[in-house]
């Protein structure tokens, strides 16, 4: 097992600070069909037809933690072949097994995210923190300060991504996600609008109700128009380029892991943008030794 690198960037020295974050575990992303959501982008009401949001209609992921003993997560043994010890891991494949046989999408790591002006291979980054491992999304950039690490998140680039991946692996939004999406917010509406005479809370969420349904075009403005504003993106950004590929062929892909996907459709890739540490996928349970462990 190698060390792993700490960007040069990220670190520490007498001039920068060290990145206070707590450790976290990697995970997998899975696709629902039945799941959606509406993320709101920050934008310029002046450019934007007095919205001050725009509304993107994309997928509500699955994340599976890749913690042994959470949600079904097993652990498996390998061993360090430069010390031969053996380490106990994470093994989420038996769950991923389940989800994916009950229709779910696993998205691939290798995943290409351009956030902060900054071209990621993968869509989720590894950081190297004083309390260990630090898994973010590719659209978070963590920023070290005194006495604490702020994290900034790149809005658009977080739903680029999500909408890539309903164009990529589900074909695109249908009108019957819109229609019960717009019943869900009607109800939310109706219900804070009773309450938000007396209740804050009621309504501080009418307020972003009421917002994004005015970005989706099914609210009028103080002006009594409707000027929607919905973001769309025009091409994938995968680089296996499944947007590409039609539907009963791209149905056929997500049947199959990622290895056996990027076997598939892998083609010479021009020198992919550094991320901060290389995510490597774990051995699999094939790669066993005679005592059952898996050597590195």
């Amino acid at each position: 097992m190698q060390p792993v690198p700490i960007p040069r960037h990220h670190a520490p020295t007498g001039r920068t600070a060290r990145l206070r974050l707590p450790a976290t575990p990697m995970w997998s992303t899975l696709l629902i069909p039945g799941n959606w959501q509406i993320l709101l982008e920050p934008v310029d009401p002046g450019d934007n037809g007095g919205n001050d949001v725009r509304a993107w209609v994309v997928p509500d992921p699955v994340l599976i933690r890749h913690s042994d003993g959470v949600g079904g997560v097993t652990r498996r043994r390998v061993r360090d072949p430069d010390t031969g010890r053996v380490h106990f891991v994470a093994d989420p494949s038996k769950v991923l097994a389940s989800w994916r046989e009950q229709g779910a999408i696993e998205i691939p790591l290798d995943y290409e995210v351009t956030a902060h002006g900054v071209t990621h291979s993968q869509y989720i980054l590894r950081y190297q923190t004083a309390a260990g491992l630090h898994h973010c999304w590719a659209y978070e950039r963590p920023i070290p300060g005194p006495g604490r690490t702020r994290i900034d998140v790149d809005h658009r680039a977080r739903c680029v991504l999500f909408a890539s991946w309903a164009a990529d692996y589900m074909g695109g939004v249908h009108p019957h996600v819109l229609t019960r999406l717009r019943a869900i917010d009607e109800r939310a509406r109706a219900a804070c609008r009773a309450q938000a005479d007396r209740n804050a809370v009621a309504l501080q969420r009418l307020q972003v109700v009421e917002r994004r349904m005015r970005a989706m075009g099914w609210l009028e403005h103080d002006d009594g128009e409707i000027r929607p504003c919905i973001g769309s993106v025009e091409r994938t950004g995968d680089p296996s380029g499944l947007g590409a590929v039609p539907a009963d062929f791209r149905a056929y892909l997500a049947t199959l892991s990622p290895a056996q996907r990027a076997r598939l459709l892998s083609s010479p890739a021009a020198g992919a943008a550094p991320t901060p540490q290389r995510i490597e996928t774990p051995p699999s349970a094939d790669a066993a030794d005679d005592d059952g462990a898996v050597t590195l």
